[in-house]
């Protein structure tokens, strides 16, 4: 019965921020994907990371587009990209170029040339819907991300949002990382 309250609860916020990302003004979005990307730039410049795992944005997400291109200009930086396989599980493949793209499940987009990363990451950046302050997240639904992030524990995640993605608190279960 508890699962079934917060399954409920968790579509509540999946609902609301949808309908709010899909409500924001082109120059409302622009504003704060340029705030973002120098947030994440710098942070990113002041560190010592390597092997970055980042999704792909779509149109509606916080754009992660900007940051992949800053990060393929360095020569000794990977950027690496979840590519959906089988449910629950990603696979992880080097991007070298934003024009290797393909359409993937659910609209996501991985590079066609899928070479796995078989190393070790330095910083995931997570995408999702809903994220509270103590680093919980409602993502799409599919569990891809808790299945992974499960065996990272110890690697630095950063979720990019806009400031109605962000609550005090999430229903969360015990899938939930």
């Amino acid at each position: 019965m508890l699962e079934n309250t917060i399954s409920l609860k968790k579509s509540i916020y999946r609902e609301q921020v949808l309908l709010q990302r899909r409500k924001i003004s082109p120059q409302e979005k622009s504003s704060f994907d340029l705030r973002i990307l120098n947030y994440l730039s710098d942070y990113y410049l002041n560190s010592n990371y390597n092997s970055i795992l980042c999704y792909v944005s779509r149109k509606d997400e916080v754009d992660t587009r900007s940051f992949i291109k800053k990060v393929l200009n360095f020569k000794h930086k990977n950027i690496i990209v979840p590519e959906v396989i089988k449910k629950p599980r990603l696979k992880h493949v080097y991007l070298k170029n934003l024009n290797d793209l393909v359409l993937g499940p659910y609209g996501t987009q991985h590079p066609k040339s899928s070479v796995t990363f078989k190393g070790t990451l330095d910083l995931i950046i997570v995408p999702g819907l809903a994220f509270d302050h103590k680093g919980n997240r409602i993502g799409y639904g599919g569990g891809y991300y808790d299945h992974f992030l499960k065996d990272q524990l110890n690697v630095p995640k950063i979720a990019l949002a806009y400031p109605f993605q962000i609550f005090d608190k999430l229903p969360t279960n015990k899938f939930d990382i």
